[in-house]
């Protein structure tokens, strides 16, 4: 008799940090994963808070969680980095702290990467939730099984059409592992996805499954709300935008386009803040 192919090891990479009010939810959904042989890590940053408490009274009862707890402040983007040293899989998920996904998310995400071999990164619609009752609708066509990288590249740094959308997705491995994690740049860890997302799309195509299968919940701390945006911010995150693209196998003439495009974008959002006060003077 020939053995069953197994299933593909899927991982998602939790990174917690004072969570305790809402994390539960998160743990649910994940929990409630439809996804055969699918496990969680978590990593629950040095909190102020019962979080970790929270984490390990929910693993006792469910062994595809694991937790870890650091003993000094990490921040988010080593935190992510950690979680990925302690785990091997096939396919990885970072499943932030106030996301919550539907329980079809994880295995239908895997199946779209199973069926298409030249994607590198499979995503869903999104529904955002803000903190003054506004829900929208987030969805990215433009990226879609776009066979060019120089294409999907300019998508990503222009950040059109909720360009952010498929760092929620579901990646493969290898090519994580090839990209690494997010990094730090020279001013720290703002919009750290940007240029990650943007190595991803240098190495491989994306696929849509158009459905709305995960509620991200912006809370009040939210990392993203913390972040101002200051000229030394928006210049280390385009620095790192740059350098992505100029390591890449692109041809030099596109090395150069998008460079330059990077540049320009930068150099348009910083005169986009000046603005106002500009016109007061």
């Amino acid at each position: 008799m020939t053995d069953l192919p197994s299933a593909p090891k899927v991982v998602a990479l939790l990174p917690a940090w004072n969570a305790e009010s809402f994390i539960e939810a998160s743990l649910q959904a994940l929990a409630g994963q439809t996804c055969p042989n699918f496990s969680v890590f978590i990593s629950v940053d040095q909190s102020t808070d019962n979080t970790a408490s929270v984490c390990r009274s929910f693993a006792a009862t469910d062994e595809r969680f694991t937790v870890v707890e650091q003993q000094q402040r990490l921040g988010w983007v080593d935190n992510v980095a950690a979680l990925l040293e302690l785990a091997e899989a096939d396919y990885f998920l970072f499943a932030c702290h106030d996301d919550v996904p539907s329980p079809s998310h994880a295995a239908r995400l895997v199946g779209l990467l199973e069926r298409n071999p030249q994607a590198v990164i499979a995503y869903s619609d999104i529904k955002a939730h803000f903190t003054f009752d506004r829900v929208d609708d987030c969805v990215s066509t433009e990226l879609d099984r776009e066979p060019s990288a120089a294409r999907r590249a300019e998508s990503i740094i222009r950040r059109r059409d909720q360009w952010w959308t498929p760092v929620h997705g579901v990646f493969r491995a290898a090519t994580l592992r090839k990209v690494g994690p997010f990094r730090r740049h020279r001013a720290g860890e703002f919009s750290a996805d940007w240029p990650w997302l943007l190595r991803m799309a240098l190495n491989g195509e994306f696929v849509r499954e158009p459905e709305f299968l995960m509620d991200k919940y912006y809370k009040a701390r939210s990392l993203s709300h913390e972040w101002r945006g200051a000229s030394l911010e928006l210049a280390g995150v385009v620095e790192d935008c740059a350098r992505a693209v100029w390591s890449s196998n692109l041809a030099v003439a596109e090395k150069l386009r998008l460079v330059a495009l990077t540049a320009g974008v930068a150099a348009k959002e910083e005169a986009l803040k000046r603005a106002p006060s500009l016109a007061g003077r």
